[in-house]
C-alpha cells in the first residue's frame, strides 16, 4: 500500500492518484513559506520520495528500498538553504536541489504511477 506522511507515526494510505494528489493538496493549505514541511511518499516496496511543500519552489529526495543510492533533484546553484519540518524534526535542505512547485507535484505523480524517477527532474546522488 502506498502512504503519505508528513508528521510522526502518522502515514496516510492513499489507494489512487487523485487521493495522492488531495491528500498533497490539503497538506499544501496547512504549510506556507513561513513553515514549510517534508512529505513522504513511501512506495509499497519501500522507495521514499519526499517532496517539500510550502514554498514556490519544492525540493524532492529519492531514497531506495535499500538505502543507497539516494539521489535529489536539482535546481538552480546557490549557498542558501531551505528549513523545512518533517515529523517532529527540523531538517535543512540545500535550496540548489529545488524546483519548480509544479514540476515537482507532476514527478511525485510519476513515481506513484510508475514507481520510477520522472526524466522531466535532473537527478544527483546524495
Amino acid at each position: 500500500m502506498w502512504t503519505v506522511q508528513w508528521k510522526d507515526n502518522e502515514p496516510h494510505e492513499v489507494s489512487n492518484v487523485e487521493e495522492l494528489n488531495r491528500m498533497l493538496d490539503e497538506v499544501a493549505t496547512d504549510y506556507d513559506e513561513t513553515n514549510p514541511v517534508l512529505v513522504q511518499v513511501r512506495s509499497p516496496t519501500g522507495e521514499v520520495l519526499m517532496i517539500g511543500i510550502g514554498c514556490q519552489l519544492s525540493v524532492l529526495d529519492y531514497i531506495p528500498a535499500g538505502g543507497w543510492p539516494a539521489q535529489h533533484s536539482v535546481g538552480d546553484p546557490t549557498e542558501d538553504t531551505i528549513p523545512y519540518r518533517m515529523g517532529s524534526y527540523d531538517s535543512v535542505m540545500p535550496k540548489a536541489y529545488a524546483i519548480p512547485h509544479k514540476l515537482a507535484r507532476e514527478a511525485v505523480e510519476y513515481f506513484y504511477r510508475t514507481g520510477r524517477l520522472s526524466d522531466s527532474v535532473i537527478w544527483e546522488n546524495d
